[in-house]
């Protein structure tokens, strides 16, 4: 047994978020648990911050110990998470929220049981609450395979809402305290290496990528993200809320140890060749998986690809019909979407795929929301006056239904 987690609340600047936060976890299952503490690290500086802090004192925490920790300076974002991880030396285990952040009633079990299961497991750099729904470096949707347990395995950095164990925290800050530097050869997303030097998690990107480490991810999410203005965003964004756990008795999880899981996907969420081949797709072992386009293909040493970049000469194509997009190749559905090829054969200049990809992707709502657009007035009335010929068939149109 592992002891139980504090939870950490990181807040700066944003009352109302604070209070949002604060009352969800009021609202958690916490039965079985004894003395959870929960610390409120307040960020200095800020112009709300007289708020915040009453927001964080008038909060009752009805089950362990409150702490509040005000800093008199401005730390940033990155030096306050930094600075809320090491906590950890007092706490031995930690669930870090954010406080645009929001959890399920179920969120502390699951956290905790997820602790106890990997806590021992060298390959595991933390596990994450958050489920996402898109590769957020291209925002292309994003789905995991199903495969009869409640976890996978990714190459990114929980960040909407994390638990680490002290061995795991105090790995990264080995490694972050040796000051790495980001640079275009880092195999990561070309967006992560353009986030601002206020993010924290392009390092831990970094050393996950480097040190061959993984997040455990939950199939269904136990936390979700408001996308409150502040630091990173602004202007408020719902790009983060994902369908959030909401049942009423707890459950036992389905976990599986690392090797045993044919669900481990790399830092531009791509499944790795080894899971897919184990799952019976046919490809060779020396591939580059780029399913979702994000990699510069050069960089990469394989002989084959399967990516959805043009290619100039195909093994064999496959369809965007199956989703997740894998399941094209599993089921082996042929299609000219996704191509298996030498990766010499592929252009390393992107396909002008991207909407294709969204669109497939997210058919429902892609074709309900242009299915709306469409059929307003407004959308009519521009169509009809931007192709004036057709005005004069839709009259046509009108006299024949009348004769």
């Amino acid at each position: 047994m592992v002891s139980i987690p504090t939870i950490i609340v990181v807040a700066y600047n944003r009352p109302f978020a604070l209070n949002r936060i604060l009352y969800s976890l009021s609202k958690a299952d916490y039965e079985g648990y004894k003395d959870v503490s929960l610390c409120i690290s307040i960020d200095g500086g800020g112009e709300y911050n007289t708020e915040v802090m009453a927001v964080a004192n008038n909060f009752e925490w009805a089950f362990g110990e409150k702490k509040i920790v005000i800093h008199s300076e401005n730390k940033g974002l990155r030096k306050h998470i930094i600075s809320c991880g090491n906590l950890i030396e007092q706490y031995e285990n930690i669930i870090m929220l954010e406080e645009d952040c929001f959890v399920s009633r179920n969120f502390y079990d699951f956290g905790y049981k997820a602790l106890s299961y990997y806590q021992n497991e060298d390959k595991i750099a933390g596990i994450s609450l958050y489920a996402y729904n898109f590769f957020e470096s291209i925002s292309v949707p994003f789905t995991s395979l199903y495969d009869g347990n409640d976890v996978y395995f990714v190459q990114v950095p929980g960040s909407l809402g994390q638990v680490w164990t002290k061995k795991q925290w105090n790995g990264f800050m080995d490694y972050y305290k040796s000051k790495p530097q980001i640079s275009q050869a880092d195999k990561l997303p070309e967006k992560v290496k353009t986030w601002p030097e206020s993010s924290w998690k392009k390092y831990f990107y970094k050393y996950m990528v480097e040190k061959d480490l993984f997040f455990v991810y939950p199939q269904i999410s136990f936390s979700t993200n408001f996308g409150d203005m502040g630091t990173h965003f602004s202007l408020p964004t719902q790009l983060y809320q994902v369908p959030l756990e909401n049942t009423m008795l707890r459950k036992h999880y389905s976990f599986v140890d690392f090797d045993d899981s044919n669900n481990k996907y790399d830092a531009f969420f791509e499944l790795l060749p080894e899971s897919l081949i184990k799952l019976g797709a046919n490809i060779d072992k020396d591939t580059c998986i780029d399913m979702m386009g994000g990699k510069v293909l050069s960089m990469y040493d394989n002989k084959y690809a399967l990516s959805v970049k043009d290619c100039k000469a195909k093994l064999q194509g496959y369809s965007n019909a199956l989703q997740p997009f894998m399941l094209n190749v599993l089921f082996s559905q042929e299609g000219d979407f996704f191509s298996y090829a030498f990766k010499l054969d592929f252009l390393e200049a992107k396909a002008s795929r991207k909407n294709e990809l969204i669109k497939s992707g997210q058919t429902l709502s892609f074709d309900a929301g242009r299915l709306s657009i469409i059929t307003g007035k407004y959308y009519k009335i521009g169509y009809y006056l931007s192709h004036p010929q057709k005005i004069l068939k839709m009259i046509n149109r009108k006299f024949s239904k009348t004769s």
